[in-house]
C-alpha cells in the first residue's frame, strides 16, 4: 500500500480518536468502612458483597477501598461519611439519619432488622412463655445502643429501655440483671450466639418482636453521583434476581433457624420512619407470605 494512504489512514485514525469523548481510565476510589474487629468484619461481608455486585451491574469505574475502623457506632459514620474519611456505609435509617446524609432507598435487608427475637440470661429462657401482647412484654426491660434507631423505637412505644455504648457490654448487661431482654435482627442474631457461645445468653423461642425498618447504603450530602450509580447497580440486581441470589447465600438458612411458624409476633409502630420509605414496592420486602410454613398472626 502507498505510504501517503497509510499515513492518511493513521492520520483519521487519530483524529477519530481524539474527536471520542474522554473514557476516565483511572478508577474512582471508594471509600468503605472495614472494621478491624473479627466479628464485625465477617458481619458486614454481606453489604460488602451486594455494594461489589452493584457496581459490577452498574458499570461505573468505581474501585472499593477499605478503611480500617475501630467499631461501627451510627453518630460516628455519620461524622466519618460528612469528613469522606469514608464514601458509603450501611445503616439503619431513620428521619434524623436522612436529614444528614443520602439513603439509597432499596433496603439491604428486605426490611428483616425489623424482626427481632429476644436474648436473655439462660435462667430466664421461659420468660416469655406466657407473654400475648405487648403489654405483657413491656413488662421487661430492654438492652439497646444508646445511640440506635431502635432504642427510640422502643421508648416510643413505652418500653423501658437500659442503653450502652458497648456491644458485648449489652450482653453482659443481661447476666448483671441491668436489662432483661436484648432485642435482636432475625439476621444478626445466631452469628452473635456463636460469638457469645461461652455465655449464659440464650435465644427466646416464644416472641418475635416486629418493627418496619430498613438497612440503606447511604452516602455523604454532596455525592449524588456515586449514589445514582449504587442505585442503578442495585435496581439491575433486584431486576435479574442476583440480589435475591445474594441474600438467601447469606441468609436463607438463618431464617429458617428462627422458627417465624412457631413464634407469637407482636408489631409496634416506628415514628422516625421516613415517609419516602417504599414500603409500597412489596418486591423489595421479606413478607411472611413468602415464608414456606406460615403464619402467625401479627398483633
Amino acid at each position: 500500500m502507498n505510504n501517503k494512504i497509510v499515513n492518511g489512514l493513521i492520520r483519521s485514525l487519530l483524529l477519530l480518536i481524539i474527536s471520542l469523548p474522554c473514557i476516565a481510565t483511572t478508577p474512582l476510589q471508594v471509600k468503605y468502612s472495614a472494621s478491624t474487629d473479627a466479628y464485625f468484619n465477617k458481619r458486614d461481608e454481606y453489604f460488602v458483597e451486594l455494594l461489589e455486585l452493584a457496581i459490577k451491574k452498574s458499570n461505573a469505574n468505581i474501585t472499593l477501598v477499605p478503611v480500617k475502623i475501630a467499631d461501627h457506632v451510627d453518630t460516628r459514620d455519620v461524622i466519618n461519611l460528612n469528613k469522606g474519611i469514608i464514601d458509603i456505609h450501611w445503616m439503619h435509617t431513620s428521619n434524623q439519619l436522612e436529614s444528614k446524609l443520602i439513603p439509597i432507598r432499596i433496603p439491604l435487608d428486605k426490611g428483616l432488622f425489623g424482626w427481632r427475637v429476644m436474648l436473655l440470661d439462660k435462667s430466664n429462657q421461659h420468660m416469655l412463655q406466657n407473654v400475648k401482647n405487648i403489654s405483657d412484654l413491656k413488662q421487661y426491660s430492654m438492652v439497646q445502643g444508646y445511640d440506635w434507631p431502635d432504642t427510640s423505637i422502643l421508648v416510643a412505644s413505652g418500653f423501658k429501655v437500659e442503653t450502652s455504648s458497648s456491644f458485648r457490654g449489652r450482653f453482659r448487661m443481661l447476666k448483671h440483671k441491668r436489662g432483661d431482654l436484648f432485642p435482636r435482627s432475625i439476621l444478626e442474631v445466631w452469628a452473635e450466639m456463636e460469638e457469645q457461645r461461652n455465655s449464659e445468653i440464650v435465644v427466646d423461642p416464644y416472641i418475635l418482636l416486629y418493627y418496619p425498618t430498613a438497612y440503606y447504603f447511604f452516602v455523604a450530602g454532596k455525592n449524588h453521583e456515586l449514589q445514582k450509580a449504587i442505585e442503578t447497580g442495585l435496581q439491575l440486581t433486584i431486576d435479574d434476581g442476583s440480589f435475591n441470589e445474594l441474600f438467601q447465600k447469606y441468609y436463607g438458612e438463618v431464617i429458617k433457624k428462627s422458627k417465624l411458624d412457631s413464634r407469637r409476633i407482636i408489631a409496634i409502630p416506628n415514628p422516625g420512619l421516613p415517609p419516602t420509605t417504599p414500603s409500597h414496592k412489596k418486591e423489595l420486602w421479606f413478607s411472611l407470605d413468602d415464608y414456606a410454613a406460615p403464619r402467625n398472626k401479627i398483633i
